[in-house]
């Protein structure tokens, strides 16, 4: 029951690697299906959950009787749990490493951590292309995803998003390129070969 969780620089190319490495190794992925099944669970809208997705916890929302984070993170938690038991998957995103570690039948040891990032001029022009946005646009735009994502870590685990301690490893994806996929791989297979079994 193996499980890769991939955290990312918006403009990182993590989508991109996730979906290789799915194919590579023939496993499932939940990235944008991370977001959908805690909208299930917690019998919200896609909507809802997506107003919220990766975001820091609100002022007014703290005071709320029934908050949509706590929905939100609750929802999470509870697909993560599900993958952990199915085992594997590649999760990205939302805070994934963490909610695999919470989930009481989670498979601590059999869980890889990744965290892809890359240089800013790499990020930029990927933005620009994706995005369709000239350089300022997409900076601001790096810089803004950047913030709500240390803010959402910051909130919801308690953690500094870019802290190398809390991911197995961290994989400069701008001067790897398609080799990142297989460094994951091969890093996975070989620090679950020397965990061995759960």
């Amino acid at each position: 029951m193996r499980l890769i969780t991939i955290s990312r620089e918006y403009g990182a190319g993590g989508g991109e690697v996730a979906i290789r490495l799915t194919r590579a190794l023939g496993w499932g992925l939940l990235d944008r299906e991370l977001l959908h099944r805690p909208a299930q669970i917690e019998h919200v809208s896609d909507a809802e959950l997506e107003a919220i997705d990766e975001q820091a916890v609100s002022v007014a929302d703290r005071f709320r009787l029934d908050p949509p984070h706590q929905r939100y993170i609750h929802g999470l938690s509870e697909a993560a749990r599900q993958a952990a038991a199915q085992g594997n998957a590649v999760l990205v995103g939302r805070g994934s490493h963490h909610l695999v570690g919470e989930a009481p039948d989670a498979f601590h040891p059999r869980t890889f951590r990744v965290r892809l990032v890359a240089p800013m001029p790499i990020r930029l022009r990927r933005v620009m292309e994706l995005q369709w946005l000239a350089e300022e646009p997409a900076r601001k735009r790096i810089a803004e995803s950047d913030d709500r994502r240390r803010r959402f870590y910051q909130d919801y685990f308690q953690t500094d998003w870019s802290d190398p301690l809390g991911y197995d490893i961290t994989v400069n994806s701008g001067r790897l390129g398609a080799s990142a996929v297989d460094l994951v791989a091969i890093a996975a297979d070989r620090a679950w070969e020397r965990r061995g079994p759960a």
